[in-house]
Protein backbone atom coordinates (compact mmCIF):
# COMPACT_ATOMS: atom_id res chain seq x y z
CA UNK A 1 0.00 0.00 0.00
CA UNK A 2 1.14 3.29 -0.90
CA UNK A 3 1.59 5.24 1.83
CA UNK A 4 1.64 8.57 0.53
CA UNK A 5 -1.88 8.32 -0.79
CA UNK A 6 -4.79 8.52 1.73
CA UNK A 7 -6.98 5.79 1.86
CA UNK A 8 -10.27 5.40 3.90
CA UNK A 9 -12.16 2.42 5.04
CA UNK A 10 -16.23 2.15 4.33
CA UNK A 11 -18.51 -0.40 4.35
CA UNK A 12 -20.24 -1.84 1.38
CA UNK A 13 -23.76 -2.47 0.66
CA UNK A 14 -25.51 -6.35 0.60
CA UNK A 15 -22.65 -8.06 2.65
CA UNK A 16 -24.32 -11.46 3.90
CA UNK A 17 -21.43 -11.58 6.63
CA UNK A 18 -22.02 -8.28 7.88
CA UNK A 19 -19.95 -5.06 6.92
CA UNK A 20 -17.05 -5.37 4.32
CA UNK A 21 -14.51 -3.07 4.47
CA UNK A 22 -12.85 -1.64 1.37
CA UNK A 23 -10.26 0.75 0.37
CA UNK A 24 -11.37 3.68 -0.85
CA UNK A 25 -9.37 7.13 -2.01
CA UNK A 26 -11.71 9.86 -3.58
CA UNK A 27 -9.90 13.01 -4.12
CA UNK A 28 -11.68 15.27 -2.30
CA UNK A 29 -11.69 13.22 0.81
CA UNK A 30 -11.04 16.23 2.92
CA UNK A 31 -13.95 18.36 0.93
CA UNK A 32 -16.90 18.84 2.82
CA UNK A 33 -20.16 16.82 1.42
CA UNK A 34 -22.33 18.57 -0.55
CA UNK A 35 -25.75 17.36 -2.04
CA UNK A 36 -27.88 17.80 -5.39
CA UNK A 37 -30.98 16.95 -6.75
CA UNK A 38 -29.85 17.46 -9.92
CA UNK A 39 -30.29 13.61 -10.71
CA UNK A 40 -33.27 12.38 -8.39
CA UNK A 41 -35.90 10.61 -10.17
CA UNK A 42 -39.42 12.27 -10.13
CA UNK A 43 -41.05 8.51 -10.32
CA UNK A 44 -43.91 8.56 -7.68
CA UNK A 45 -42.17 6.00 -5.85
CA UNK A 46 -38.93 7.76 -5.30
CA UNK A 47 -39.74 11.31 -5.41
CA UNK A 48 -39.10 13.77 -2.62
CA UNK A 49 -42.59 15.11 -2.67
CA UNK A 50 -43.91 11.63 -1.14
CA UNK A 51 -42.36 12.79 2.16
CA UNK A 52 -44.18 14.04 4.51
CA UNK A 53 -43.81 17.12 6.97
CA UNK A 54 -41.59 15.78 9.44
CA UNK A 55 -39.79 13.27 6.88
CA UNK A 56 -38.49 16.42 5.06
CA UNK A 57 -37.35 18.00 8.45
CA UNK A 58 -35.76 14.85 9.31
CA UNK A 59 -34.37 14.64 5.75
CA UNK A 60 -32.96 18.29 5.58
CA UNK A 61 -31.76 17.92 8.91
CA UNK A 62 -29.52 14.41 8.03
CA UNK A 63 -28.04 16.45 5.02
CA UNK A 64 -27.22 19.57 6.69
CA UNK A 65 -25.37 17.40 9.30
CA UNK A 66 -24.01 15.55 6.62
CA UNK A 67 -22.33 18.96 4.92
CA UNK A 68 -20.97 19.86 8.17
CA UNK A 69 -18.18 16.52 7.49
CA UNK A 70 -16.00 15.71 4.70
CA UNK A 71 -16.42 12.23 3.01
CA UNK A 72 -13.95 11.02 5.39
CA UNK A 73 -15.80 11.85 8.20
CA UNK A 74 -18.95 9.80 6.73
CA UNK A 75 -17.26 7.12 5.73
CA UNK A 76 -16.24 6.11 8.92
CA UNK A 77 -19.43 6.11 10.35
CA UNK A 78 -21.48 2.84 10.98
CA UNK A 79 -23.38 1.96 7.89
CA UNK A 80 -26.24 2.53 9.81
CA UNK A 81 -25.26 6.59 10.79
CA UNK A 82 -23.15 7.31 7.28
CA UNK A 83 -22.82 6.39 3.98
CA UNK A 84 -22.96 2.46 2.88
CA UNK A 85 -21.11 2.02 -0.46
CA UNK A 86 -22.88 -0.18 -2.80
CA UNK A 87 -21.43 -3.33 -4.83
CA UNK A 88 -20.64 -2.43 -8.01
CA UNK A 89 -23.33 -4.92 -9.62
CA UNK A 90 -25.87 -5.25 -6.61
CA UNK A 91 -29.80 -4.94 -6.69
CA UNK A 92 -29.73 -1.41 -5.24
CA UNK A 93 -26.39 0.18 -7.74
CA UNK A 94 -28.53 -1.43 -10.69
CA UNK A 95 -31.45 0.20 -9.93
CA UNK A 96 -29.96 3.74 -10.62
CA UNK A 97 -27.22 2.85 -13.03
CA UNK A 98 -29.17 4.41 -16.28
CA UNK A 99 -29.26 7.75 -14.58
CA UNK A 100 -25.94 9.11 -15.44
CA UNK A 101 -23.09 6.71 -17.30
CA UNK A 102 -20.47 9.17 -15.34
CA UNK A 103 -21.29 7.88 -12.28
CA UNK A 104 -19.50 4.76 -10.75
CA UNK A 105 -20.02 4.87 -7.10
CA UNK A 106 -23.66 4.34 -5.66
CA UNK A 107 -24.42 4.66 -1.89
CA UNK A 108 -27.41 5.18 0.27
CA UNK A 109 -28.00 6.05 3.77
CA UNK A 110 -30.81 5.93 6.19
CA UNK A 111 -32.69 9.45 7.90
CA UNK A 112 -33.39 8.22 11.15
CA UNK A 113 -35.68 9.92 13.42
CA UNK A 114 -39.08 10.33 11.26
CA UNK A 115 -41.65 7.63 11.75
CA UNK A 116 -40.47 5.51 9.58
CA UNK A 117 -36.74 5.30 8.46
CA UNK A 118 -36.39 6.96 5.14
CA UNK A 119 -33.56 5.74 2.52
CA UNK A 120 -31.90 7.52 0.32
CA UNK A 121 -30.08 6.76 -2.70
CA UNK A 122 -27.41 8.49 -4.68
CA UNK A 123 -24.31 8.36 -6.54
CA UNK A 124 -20.52 10.44 -5.62
CA UNK A 125 -19.06 12.55 -8.42
CA UNK A 126 -16.10 14.36 -6.67
CA UNK A 127 -17.44 15.99 -3.72
CA UNK A 128 -20.92 16.10 -4.72
CA UNK A 129 -23.52 13.82 -3.92
CA UNK A 130 -26.31 13.33 -6.30
CA UNK A 131 -29.54 12.34 -4.60
CA UNK A 132 -31.34 9.56 -7.38
CA UNK A 133 -34.18 8.27 -5.17
CA UNK A 134 -35.65 8.65 -1.79
CA UNK A 135 -37.77 5.22 -0.36
CA UNK A 136 -39.92 7.18 1.58
CA UNK A 137 -40.74 3.94 3.97
CA UNK A 138 -37.06 2.29 4.19
CA UNK A 139 -38.77 -0.85 2.14
CA UNK A 140 -36.35 -1.64 -0.62
CA UNK A 141 -34.39 -4.45 -0.71
CA UNK A 142 -35.99 -4.76 3.29
CA UNK A 143 -39.24 -6.32 2.75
Amino acid sequence: MNRNKPYLKGSIGESREGILQAQVAPAHFESPIRFSFRHCKTHKNWCIRNLGKSHLERLYATLGKFEDMTFKDVIGMRHDKGFSIEKKDSFNANLFADTDADFSTYLHFRVNGAPTIVRVFGALKGSLCYILGIDPDGSVNHD
